[in-house]
Parts: structure tokens; C-alpha cells; sequence
């Protein structure tokens, strides 16, 4: 008989519990096929299996491996980060079943069906997994930003879990027993191995920040449709962007003056910065106003759909040489930078090209931020550099949050609109002034 290896085993009040490799035949879940016609790289579950005097019962982790690399891991052999992850999935998987055994012998229901709790099984009368429930979540939104946030989630939750990818004719698309999951069966080893894997996968606090903020949102749906009870526990990383994230005057004075080959991805970030550190999308999206030489006005893409918030950005004597070099002609309703969008019609379009639009600034800001010693920044900084500058030059929290489109709850109610165009135009002729050197005049 063949000897098995097991990566995890223990005994708890009689009923036996392992970790193993499932290699019979039929199991089988991928493999490559050599020049002789033969599988090679063979594939297979590896599942955690309970035993209670003659019963047995197990379940698929969702994890599959080659032979090889299950014996390597259940060695302890885990060189690289990858098996780590996976040898942590496999000891989350055997601790929840460990406690999962007490749990039912304690309170004198043990019965061996309930100890792996069936991934199938329905709740309150729904029949859909976790995984179609998430993606309908998805579809659902209107903005394609929050789509994608959804998409990006999912896809990253469920390969820290045991997914894996399969393709369909181009597309990659994600593949595993995981994604049979039932809503009731989320536990907060799940969540466990999701920050593990985002950790190894260097995803950065704002990243990790946004999927666990979508999960939250998923969980309490869910929740709300009573289709689960109980909410996985997760911690929301705070990211420290807001904190330094932003450049000081002297900082931004170089980068204006910056008159190096990449000269105009400088200039598209104090664009940003003398626009009220407008985002890029906002931006694309200016026009012309009747009196093109006051002010600029939009509704936040961020907040349209909320609480919309109108931005008015003077046409300062700052602006005006950068509108000369990149603006259209001054024409009432046509757009002021259309070599941002170019043709881009469907919403789809828009955000494709904005983000190719972005890229391009980041890769130029590398290089220049390298080349004249300041910190290395992205288009985003703008918007802290803004309120960072005039914050030091000592305009009100409410004029800023007027100037900049803020619409929680710090904001007084009714206040947007009430700064004169005249006091906006001289909040915004501070921004290349150092507060610093202002002080000390």
C-alpha cells in the first residue's frame, strides 16, 4: 500500500485529521502533455480529510499541486513566498477544523457531516456562491472605476484562497472548488489568508485598503439580504498618503522649472496642482466657460452621484501661461485639454484613456523626480499639495474644502458657492509662494 505524506496531522478525542494529496485518478485537475504523448506536471486536490472510528469525510481546499511540490511543502521545504502562502493556507485550513471538532464535542453535537461545513449547502433560501453573488455586486455599480475595484477584489480574494487560472480562448479567467463557496461558509481564515496573500503580493496600504473596503460592502449586502449572519472580522489598513504625501512649495518651484526632455509631464502635474489639484478625469473633462478668462466650474466625477459638489478653479495668472501651451482655442462648451480623451466616446473609452493618459505622467514623473532630487511623486500628489500649501498659508479649513469639492461632514451645510470669485482667484495666487518665507517677512 502506498505510503502517504501528510503536512498536517493530529488526533483530537479520538477523530483523526490530515492534510493530503488526493491522487486518485479521477481527480485529477491539470496536467501538461510531454513529446511522448504523456501527462507530465500532473496536478491534483489537496484536500483535508476527517475520520471518525469508520466514517470518513473530506473536502477540497481549492489548493492543487503537483506531487513534487505538495512533498516539498509538507516537508517544510518553503523557499519561496509562494509556498509559504501555501502552507499557511494549509495550516488555516487544518487549525478551523481542529477547532471545528472541539466546538461540536463540547457542546455534545458531534456528528462527523457537520465538522467540514458543506460549501454547498443553501442559506435562507439562496442557491448562488459567494463568487456569483460578489460579480452581480459588481454589475450592479455604475461607475466603471467601482466595477473594476469589485472585479480586482474578487479576483484577488479568491486566488489568495486556492483559485487558480484557466484560459478561454484569450481570456484568463479564475478556476477552483473555491469559488463554489456558499455566502454562510465565510470564516475569518479567509480573510487571514487574503492579508497574507496581499502582503506577498506587495500590494500597498490604499490597495489593500480599497479590496477590504469592497469585501465590507459585499459582507453587510449580504448581511442586509439576510443571506448571512455573521460578518468575517477584518481590519482596514490606514494608509499614509494623506499624511506626507505632498510636495512643498520649493519642491513644486523645481518642478515648475524643470526644462528637461519630459518638461511636459511636469507641466500636466502643476496643471493638476493650479487647478485645485483637480484629478486627471476632471480635468479631461473641462470646458470652456462663458467668460473664459474667469473661472473654470465642474461637478466632481468623485461625488456626482452622491453628493454632487461644484468646483470652481480661477484662471490665475499662473494658469494662463500653461493654458497658452496645452489648451484649445477659447471656444464657449469645447473642451479645454481634448488631447486627453482624443476620440474616447464610451465610458469604457474615457477610463482607458485616462488611464493611458496617467501612465504616462507617472513614468515621466520618475524620472524627473529622480533627476532633480525631489520625492518621487504620482499625479494624485497634486491634490495634497494643494490643500497642504494653503493649509500653510493659513486659509480656513472651510475655504479649502470649498475650493476643493469636499462634501463630508466637516463641510457646513449650504456653504459651497459662498466664496467670492475674487477671494478664490487670491487663494489660488498663493500657490506658488512659500508659506515659509512668507512667515518670516
Amino acid at each position: 500500500m502506498e505510503k502517504k505524506t501528510f503536512a498536517f496531522k493530529g488526533t483530537v478525542d479520538d477523530v483523526k485529521i490530515h492534510i493530503t494529496l488526493d491522487k486518485r485518478p479521477h481527480t485529477i485537475a491539470d496536467y501538461d502533455i510531454g513529446n511522448d504523448g504523456k501527462m507530465k506536471n500532473i496536478k491534483y486536490p489537496v484536500v483535508i480529510r476527517v475520520t471518525n472510528k469508520n466514517q470518513r469525510t473530506q473536502r477540497n481546499t481549492g489548493i492543487i499541486l503537483t506531487e513534487t511540490d505538495y512533498n516539498t511543502i509538507a516537508n517544510g521545504d518553503c523557499r519561496t513566498k509562494e509556498k509559504q502562502r501555501i502552507r499557511d493556507m494549509m495550516e488555516d485550513y487544518f487549525d478551523a477544523t481542529c477547532d471545528r471538532v472541539i466546538e461540536l464535542k463540547k457542546t455534545g453535537c458531534f456528528v462527523l457531516s457537520k465538522v467540514l461545513k458543506g460549501e454547498r449547502k443553501q442559506s435562507n433560501g439562496n442557491s448562488k456562491t459567494l463568487a456569483v453573488l460578489w460579480l452581480e455586486m459588481a454589475e450592479e455599480k455604475k461607475k466603471i472605476k467601482t466595477r473594476d475595484n469589485y472585479k480586482q477584489a474578487y479576483r484577488s480574494f479568491f486566488l489568495a484562497n486556492g483559485a487558480g487560472f484557466r484560459m478561454e480562448g484569450r481570456r484568463k479567467v479564475l478556476t477552483g472548488r473555491v469559488l463554489e463557496t456558499m455566502p454562510d461558509s465565510l470564516e475569518d481564515t479567509m480573510v487571514q489568508r487574503w492579508n497574507r496573500y496581499m502582503e506577498s503580493c506587495g500590494n500597498s496600504a490604499s490597495t489593500k485598503s480599497i479590496y477590504l473596503r469592497v469585501f465590507r460592502a459585499v459582507c453587510r449586502k449580504l448581511k442586509d439580504d439576510n443571506i448571512i449572519h455573521n460578518v468575517p472580522r477584518l481590519v482596514i489598513p490606514k494608509s499614509s498618503r494623506r499624511n506626507d504625501s505632498f510636495l512643498t512649495v520649493p519642491d513644486i518651484l523645481k518642478l515648475r522649472d524643470y526644462q528637461g526632455p519630459l518638461k511636459e509631464y511636469a507641466d500636466w502635474w502643476i496643471i493638476s496642482y493650479l487647478c485645485n489639484g483637480a484629478n486627471m478625469a476632471d480635468i479631461a473633462r473641462l470646458t470652456w466657460p462663458d467668460d473664459c478668462l474667469s473661472e473654470f466650474t465642474f461637478i466632481r466625477s468623485k461625488t456626482e452621484d452622491k453628493s454632487p459638489s461644484t468646483v470652481h478653479i480661477p484662471i490665475t495668472s499662473l494658469l494662463a501661461p500653461y493654458l497658452e501651451t496645452y489648451a484649445s482655442p477659447r471656444v464657449k462648451g469645447e473642451r479645454v485639454f481634448p488631447q486627453i480623451l482624443l476620440d474616447a466616446k464610451t465610458d469604457r473609452a474615457v477610463v482607458n484613456r485616462i488611464h493611458d493618459f496617467l501612465a504616462g505622467i507617472r513614468e515621466g514623473l520618475i524620472k524627473i523626480c529622480n533627476e532633480i532630487g525631489i520625492p518621487r511623486i504620482s499625479a494624485s500628489w497634486a491634490r495634497n499639495s494643494y490643500t497642504t500649501t494653503l493649509t500653510w498659508h493659513g486659509i480656513s479649513d472651510k475655504f479649502i474644502d470649498d475650493m476643493v469639492g469636499h462634501t463630508d461632514g466637516s463641510v457646513l451645510a449650504g456653504y459651497q458657492g459662498k466664496i467670492s470669485p475674487k477671494k478664490r482667484m487670491k487663494i489660488n495666487l498663493l500657490l506658488f509662494t512659500n508659506p515659509e518665507e512668507d512667515d518670516d517677512e
